[in-house]
């Protein structure tokens, strides 16, 4: 009876230990193959995956929390590696476009360099010989206005063959250093009755006074162009916001935001090429953004544009600042 009992009790005993080790070991077991799955998802790419029983207070915990904190860190470092390929990969797209453009600034300079005076020459007799006629005529007949057509039209040609002359010859002038604020109300000043018949507001958004070293009037020329772009971009009236901060006090950035029609993204990257325009006024020659992207190379600068359709467009011009800035 004794005995009975006593292998009745070991019985009892070795099926107790049995299932206790059993569930000892599914505890120790499942943590790790929920280790091992989330290694292999790791692998798979699915940085987001986490493992559980990272709340446990024992070894197994420790190693939960350690593998997540680690798939948190490979996450975040595969996605500062994206964003640093993303940047140099636009860097290196922007380093390209510069070069075509420069490529074909040069053709433009060629070009005008070998037409220039072939047409100069006839132009001059041409719009000499218009403005005679035109002091003979009277004031209101009917051939003074056919004149008056001719004499602007070759005024347009002629600007056209200056505007060439001067890529060819590349900066002349000396630059010295100048006051942005004063260059871009001058910039203003000589487009305010366009833009006050075109129905566009200016807002002046100016930082603290900053100098840049360069050509004044080059620079005026640049800014005033991209004034009448903006104009020319809000026929039914707009709003234009003009002005300029400091980065890291090394560059200023110069931003001309007009509330237009916006560029489309196929339009977008030919902008800045000689002779090309979406505009549909006679006036627009597709040299003036050229001239501007022209002007911010000669000043060691660059000139870049935001814009959608529908969503108006920010040009910004970034210049170096002279380091010291105090105006005299």
């Amino acid at each position: 009876m004794l005995a009975r009992r006593t292998a009745a009790a070991v019985a009892i005993a070795l099926a107790a230990g049995v299932a206790l080790a059993l569930l000892a070991s599914g505890a120790v077991v499942r943590p790790i193959r929920a280790l091992h799955r989330g290694a292999a998802a790791l692998t798979g790419g699915e940085l987001g995956h986490r493992v559980g029983d990272a709340d446990r207070r024992d070894e197994l915990g420790d190693l939960a929390r350690a593998f997540n904190a680690m798939a948190t860190e490979i996450e975040r470092w595969n996605r500062e590696l994206a964003q640093r390929v993303e940047e140099k990969t636009r860097e290196a797209r922007e380093a390209q476009d510069l070069l075509l453009r420069a490529q074909k600034l040069a053709a433009v300079g060629q070009l005008g360099a070998g037409i220039a005076h072939e047409v100069n020459n006839p132009l001059a007799g041409l719009l000499g010989q218009t403005q005679l006629l035109l002091l003979q005529e009277a004031p209101e007949s009917p051939r003074r206005k056919k004149l008056e057509s001719i004499e602007a039209q070759a005024l347009r040609i002629r600007e056209i063959v200056q505007r060439l002359q001067h890529s060819a010859e590349g900066p002349q002038a000396a630059q010295t250093p100048v006051d942005l604020r004063a260059l871009l109300d001058d910039s203003l000043s000589r487009n305010d009755k366009a833009l006050a018949s075109a129905g566009v507001q200016v807002v002046r958004e100016y930082g603290p006074p900053l100098r840049v070293f360069g050509d004044p009037q080059r620079l005026t020329e640049a800014f005033s162009e991209l004034v009448t772009n903006a104009r020319r971009a809000m026929p039914s009236g707009g709003q234009l916001t003009v002005g300029y901060h400091s980065i890291d006090g090394q560059l200023a950035a110069i931003r001309f935001a007009d509330t237009g029609e916006g560029i489309s993204p196929s339009v977008r990257p030919r902008i800045f090429e000689p002779f090309f325009t979406t505009k549909r006024d006679w006036n627009a020659k597709g040299l003036g953004l050229t001239m501007v992207h022209q002007v911010c190379e000669e000043h060691q600068g660059r000139v870049t544009v935001e814009s959608g359709p529908g969503m108006g467009a920010v040009f910004t011009v970034l210049l170096p600042i002279l380091q010291e800035r105090a105006l005299a």
